[in-house]
């Protein structure tokens, strides 16, 4: 076992209570990504615990932002907004498209 603080793994605990049962219990997992995401580690936690999961991951990305290449690979969507294209609410129907393509939704 690996050895941390226990505030630390109080913490975690709170995390995978909180997150792991909705990840659970839903078709997919989907995520808007902005810099902030990237390295929020909740936010990591829950992509990881929908990788482990089994579930299909879309992302709605804020434009400019740079996705790691290994998030693009496992990806099953990735939407980019921006004000432009119709800002978020843009971004959801097309993800909402791409999950009905998939017979998740």
């Amino acid at each position: 076992m690996i050895e941390m603080p226990n505030d630390a793994r109080i913490w975690l605990e709170k995390i995978r209570l909180s997150s792991v049962p909705k990840i659970r219990d839903c078709s997919s997992y989907l995520g808007l990504v902005t810099e902030n995401f990237l390295t929020d580690p909740i936010c990591l936690l829950q992509i990881g615990a929908a990788v482990c999961l089994g579930k299909p991951l879309f992302f709605i990305v804020k434009k400019g932002t740079k996705l790691p290449v290994k998030m693009i690979d496992i990806a099953d969507g990735i939407v980019e907004f921006s004000d432009e294209t119709g800002g978020v609410v843009g971004a959801q129907e097309k993800i909402k498209e791409m999950i009905k393509q998939k017979g998740l939704l």
